[in-house]
Parts: structure tokens; sequence; C-alpha cells
């Protein structure tokens, strides 16, 4: 990328407003088709997250819902606010809804791999949540039944299609940082996870993060989702890792630890390190990306900020961008309209005055991609390939953590 090409680019990056406004007049300019006819399995707290999205969109129809918890799955039929099929057994939603197009599974991740085969043999294009699975080779089946399928299959790494996120790698990908020496990523939460349970017979259904069979911990639960930022703008898979963690916090019968920290060795020394706890919520959750240039900052719920070092290059429009603070350092906000500034403040422009846009938020942008998609045949920013690198880097941390040793990343554990 040209030092010209590079500053153009700055003309299209950062600001989640302004960003997510361009995503929305997008999906404005291409027009409605007919409409997608979709079903959600699992209507917990995330499936009901994802379904308040899915009846933003005009061009999709919800028409069946189904969990094995019933009273989640009420809920769920509730907030629709219209008579839909409901079911308690996906196999049979599947084989009933013939004219049902698209699946969203979001289910414990233990089960996230057999409920997706199933629907994509039954004919259903599939968006599952991250992670994969809990486990490699779980992963690599999953990897080959989509990558086998004509249907389309999507993974929930909503940062992937986050506009932020998208635009922030271009920035890193023409050497505004310098060559990358460290990177960092943070899950700093003060909540136990423990969701109250009536009967102690769904304790396990319902508060399957705290237990080794159905969860991954932290790092796979939500470590997956920053790790794949860190690969994704490394262009690199780790090498080694070494980690450790413990049940500090919340001693209340859990498997998995509410504490860990966790180092991992990238080619050409880069090393990159990762903490989670439920603990505290200092710092809460953000990517950090440190070169030698400068270093960059960035988080899905906020912006992106830069931060330059004394001999880092000139590119012309940083005195337009706005300016933030962060701890004791101050940041370049990567303002799309930055380098439009100095032309327009002749004519009395001044950037206070930039009204504010209605804005869509990453999950609605990430499943507008996947029914994109499915209109046009296309593939999903983040597939089965992609899906399949961040889990099984969240899954060698785990291993570490729970052996206690250094893991050494194989090869084969990323390939099909």
């Amino acid at each position: 990328m040209t030092r010209r090409e590079f500053v153009v680019s700055s003309v299209t990056v950062f600001t989640l407003t302004s960003l997510y406004a361009e995503a929305q007049e997008e999906t404005k300019r291409e027009g409605k088709g007919e409409r997608i006819r979709c079903g959600v399995i699992g209507t917990g707290i995330h499936g009901r997250t994802l379904l308040r999205e899915l009846m933003r969109m005009d061009d999709v129809e919800v028409v069946a819902l189904c969990d094995i918890y019933q009273p989640n799955l009420e809920r769920a039929v509730k907030a629709l606010g219209k008579t839909v099929n409901a079911y308690s057994d996906y196999r049979q939603m599947l084989e009933r809804e013939k004219d049902m197009q698209a699946v969203i599974v979001a289910t414990p991740t233990a089960t996230h791999v057999a409920i997706s085969i199933d629907a994509l043999q039954a004919g259903k294009d599939v968006y599952c949540e991250a992670p994969l699975s809990n486990e490699i080779e779980e992963c690599k089946q999953m990897a080959k039944v989509a990558m086998a399928s004509q249907k389309v299959f999507q993974v929930g790494h909503q940062r992937r299609t986050n506009p932020l996120y998208k635009h922030a790698l271009k920035f890193i990908r023409g050497g505004a940082i310098g060559q990358p020496v460290q990177a960092r990523a943070h899950y700093h939460r003060k909540d136990s996870l423990r969701r109250p349970v009536s009967d102690a017979k769904y304790e396990r259904l319902l508060n399957w993060r705290l237990y080794r069979d159905t969860s991954g911990g932290l790092v796979v639960e939500y470590g997956s989702h920053q790790l794949d930022v860190i690969n994704w703008f490394l262009n690199a898979l780790p090498m080694a890792v070494v980690g450790d963690g413990g049940i500090d916090v919340w001693k209340d019968g859990r498997e998995v630890p509410d504490n860990v920290h966790v180092l991992f060795e990238y080619p050409n020394g880069v090393r990159v390190t990762y903490t989670a706890t439920l603990g505290c919520s200092y710092e809460q959750n953000y990517e950090l990306i440190l070169g030698t240039m400068g270093a960059m900052w960035f988080s899905k719920e906020r912006l992106g900020l830069w931060f330059k070092e004394a001999d880092a290059p000139e590119f012309g429009w940083e005195i337009y961008a706005r300016k933030e603070q962060l701890g004791d350092t101050l940041g370049i906000v990567l303002d799309p309209e930055a380098s439009k500034y100095a032309a327009q403040l002749e004519k009395g422009f001044k950037p206070t005055e930039k009204p504010e846009a209605e804005t869509k938020n990453p999950f609605y942008i990430s499943l507008s991609e996947f029914f994109k998609c499915i209109r046009e045949g296309k593939k999903p920013t983040c597939g089965v390939k992609e899906a399949l690198t961040a889990a099984v880097t969240a899954i060698g941390a785990r291993m570490a953590i729970e052996k206690g040793e250094k893991i050494t990343y194989k090869r084969e554990w990323f390939e099909v």
C-alpha cells in the first residue's frame, strides 16, 4: 500500500457510528428480496439476543423456535410476539420445517457440532455461534462437513464482520504500527456467570459454562473471539502456549477456573498475553496490538485508537482527527471523516457539528452478512476455516492451563 493509498484508506476507517451507518446504507441500497424463512435453535439469553436482531430484519421471517428448557422457549415465543412453531427437539424441527431455509444455532458449545452437522445434512444454511467446539477433533469434523456442504456455514465471531475491526485491519496491514512485537487481549468482568436454578435437575443445563464436560472455560468460551482477532491481525498461527488459572473468586462448586493468565508464542518473536477474570471488571474487554511504530487499541463496544511513536511517519490527516484519553496517553480516534476536514474548514465546517447516525450493533451486522451470503451464494467473512483456527488456539490454551505445562501446537490441528 502506497502512502497515498494509505491516506485514502483512512477515509473509510473506524468510528462506530459512521461505519455502522455505512453498513446500514449498503443494506438499504441492495433492496429487499423474498423473505428468508429462519429457525432458532437455543433460546437462552444469547439466543434471544440474536432473535431480537432477526426481528428487526424486514427480509427475514422467524418460523420456528427450539429449546429443551421450556421456560426459555416460552420467553422466546413471547418475545417474538406471533404464532410460531415451537419444538423441544431440534431433530423434529429440522424434519418438519420443510420450507425453513436457515437455522441459527445458539446452544451450549458442546452441542454445536452435532446440531450444525444435522442442520447442514437437512439442507439448511447454518449460522453457528462461536466457538465451534471444546474439542479439536470435533472442530475438525465440523470443518470437513461444512466444507463439503453446498450450504452457507457462518460462525458468530462478530468481530470479523464488525466494520471497526475490518478497517483496523487495513491500518495494521498497511504498516501503521510497524512490525508487530506484542499483543494483548483481556476479558475482565465482575460476575459469577451463575444463573439461579429453582430445581437442582436443571443445574448443569442452565449453568453449563461452569462445568468441564460442557464448557471450555473462559479462554475458550470468551477468549476464542479475541484470539481470533489476534490470529487475523497478525496473519499468523500460535506456535506454543503456557498458562495458569484457578477457581479463586467464586468457590461455588464450579469446575472451570474463574481467573486465568495465558502467554502465547507467535512467529517472529511476537508474544501475546491473554487474561480473563470474573473477579474484577477493570479494563473490561479489548484487544491491543503493539508495533515498532505505534500501537492500536480497539474494542467492539467503543472505537479504535491509534498511538503513534515519536519516530512514526506523518500521514497528514491526524491533525484533524479527534483525540481521546486512554489512561495517561492521548490516542488518535481514526475517524473516517478526518482527512476531509482540511478542505472543509474554510467553509466553516466543524467536526462537532456532525449529526449522529442511526447504528446497527455487531450482532445485526453479522447476521445480515449471513443472509446476504445465502441470497448471493457467497462465502461468509467468518467461515469454518477461520472458526477452526480460533477454536484450536483457545483449546490449546485451555490444555496448557489444565495440564500446567507448555503446549506446542501441531500444524495438523489447524488443518482439515
